[in-house]
């Protein structure tokens, strides 16, 4: 069997709905290794068909719960499956007293479990062999900080790894607070793993370009671009030429290619596969979808309940009359749910609609933050609030919006003021009065876009961050194509997750931008671009 990388999860310390937490199985000599364990690593196994009964050595980074938080559901796992062969665990300082109290909280004695576990506190520059696998430890500075060491001594420690493999070197980053932290490390490296959730994706570019590393793998991925990792390969294509691969669940590398200096082989699993084929957004394959989800309900319909086919086909469009719409349901960390006047009867004070609006957008609302401060931060929150509530039919009033600001009526009358003066409509219910809103400021912005405008400046405008930006522009070209493609607004929505309006709002656009030439030629690179990534 070739040595082999699978991506178990490639997502940061904030769990999202794409990606699991920090971990990897190794298969190196027909034999299976994990680097860090974060959850839920145990279900994970069986869904990659591996067997924990198989995993040989675990090599913890540090024990941040991203990257350990699955460990103890291991250890009683492999109890209960009644493992009889040893497992070893290679980690910093304090993994071992960790390990006993996990252990002891699971009502589990160390001196109970079905196998005997071998811990070993790592050294840096301190190499440690299992089979014909090499792995040797260096210390980052993820956690070399007073307020850790304060707290926690010597045991405030975080590691990055080199793993020497038959005819390849794989060097794993852990945790860094800089990509430079490195530099005495990749000396021969053919695969370096580097993280996305501590650095800017420029940032690690320039350092693997300069280091001239043949292959790099992007994980660990934040936040700011869990759903948008097309921008960390925009910002490498500046700096890097060599092979560039953005982790994603289920991602598999052939290790036994990294030493030719030639693109690795990699193969998703069936569920990163298909998510791959809906962010393609082909309409095609879309509607095959629907037909065969549709014809499997009839079937059951049909065969288990011996239904004719007429009354079956009655109660499929029944179900999709009443399910298949626009849902806001779910509500992700910095959102709210709030219930607020309805746009379409703003004077019916009994018939209000429920939305859910972004409160804080993490990192992007942090690079606002830090480029505008608190004031300008505030005011592109104004501006996303009263958005999000048209989006989904409803209307803020100036008190709703004090309140989900946490701010008084003067500070947001200024604030108000102040955008005005800048050119946003507001779309507020003591403003509109009855009438309905414009368009949205996100086709604002695509429009400065197609003029020329950079995404820094666009961004500044609107309070925004650049990443936002980036991310509507996309959305606006994947409108385009689908459009081209005689997709109706319905699928529209469905394939590219925005909101009907917004869909209506673009397709407006494109007819303007028809008859201007410049923007004809930059709408068709874009979606060009678009295609070649795709």
């Amino acid at each position: 069997m070739p040595d082999e990388l699978i991506v178990l999860g490639s997502g940061s310390g904030l769990p999202t709905q794409r990606r699991f937490q920090s971990a990897y199985a190794l298969r190196a000599t027909s034999k299976l290794f994990l680097l860090d364990c974060g959850a839920p690593v145990s279900s994970l196994l069986y869904k990659h068909d591996l067997d924990p009964l198989d995993v040989r050595a675990l090599f913890l980074s540090h024990w941040h719960m991203d990257h350990v938080a699955n460990l103890g559901l291991l250890l009683t796992q492999n109890h209960l499956l009644n493992r009889s062969r040893a497992l070893k665990i290679y980690g910093p300082r304090g993994t071992r007293s960790k390990i006993q109290r996990l252990l002891e909280d699971s009502f589990v004695l160390p001196d109970e479990l079905s196998y005997s576990l071998k811990v070993t506190t790592v050294k840096s520059n301190e190499t440690y062999t299992e089979s014909l696998l090499q792995a040797t430890f260096f210390r980052t500075q993820h956690l070399e900080n007073a307020k850790y060491k304060t707290h926690f001594g010597r045991k405030a420690a975080a590691y990055g790894m080199i793993i020497d493999g038959p005819g390849w070197r794989m060097v794993y980053s852990g945790d860094l607070v800089s990509p430079h932290e490195l530099s005495p490390y990749i000396e021969k490296c053919d695969l370096l793993i580097h993280e996305m959730a501590h650095h800017r994706p420029e940032e690690v570019a320039e350092f693997v370009a300069a280091a001239k590393i043949p292959h790099v793998l992007i994980s660990h991925i934040g936040l700011e671009y869990d759903q948008t990792p097309e921008a960390i390969r925009e910002a490498f294509a500046k700096y890097y030429n060599g092979d560039l691969m953005i982790a994603e669940d289920g991602m598999k590398l052939r290790l036994s290619q990294v030493g030719k200096r030639k693109s690795i082989e990699v193969k998703a699993s069936k569920e990163s596969s298909a998510k791959r084929q809906a962010k393609n957004f082909s309409t095609q394959n879309f509607k095959r979808q629907v037909a065969r989800d549709q014809q499997d309900f009839l079937d059951i319909l049909q065969k288990d309940f011996n239904l004719p086919f007429y009354l079956s086909r009655q109660i499929l469009t029944t179900a999709q009359d009443m399910l298949v719409k626009p849902t806001h349901s779910m509500v992700y960390s910095g959102q709210v749910r709030a219930t607020v006047t309805s746009l379409e009867t703003p004077a019916a004070e009994d018939k209000p609609v429920e939305v859910v609006l972004t409160i804080d957008a993490g990192p992007e609302d942090d690079d606002v933050k830090q480029r505008e401060r608190a004031v300008g931060l505030r005011r592109g929150r104004i501006l996303r609030l009263l958005e999000q509530a048209v989006e989904q039919g409803g209307i803020l009033s100036q008190d709703n919006l004090a309140q989900l600001l946490g701010i008084d009526l003067s500070t947001l009358r200024r604030d108000l003021a102040s955008l005005e003066r800048e050119g946003h409509p507001i779309y507020l219910l003591e403003r509109l009065n009855g009438t309905s809103p414009g368009s949205s400021y996100k086709v604002r912005m695509v429009e400065l876009w197609l003029d020329g405008a950079e995404p820094e400046e666009i961004a500044h405008r609107f309070h925004r961050s650049p990443q936002a930006v980036r991310r509507y522009v996309d959305k606006f070209a994947q409108v385009i194509k689908l459009n081209k493609e005689e997709t109706t607004v319905k699928d529209i929505t469905a394939l590219t997750e925005i909101p009907t309006r917004l869909v209506e709002n673009f397709l407006e656009l494109s007819q303007t931008a028809q008859s201007k030439l410049d923007w004809q030629s930059k709408l068709e690179l874009e979606l060009q671009q678009q295609t070649e990534a795709n």
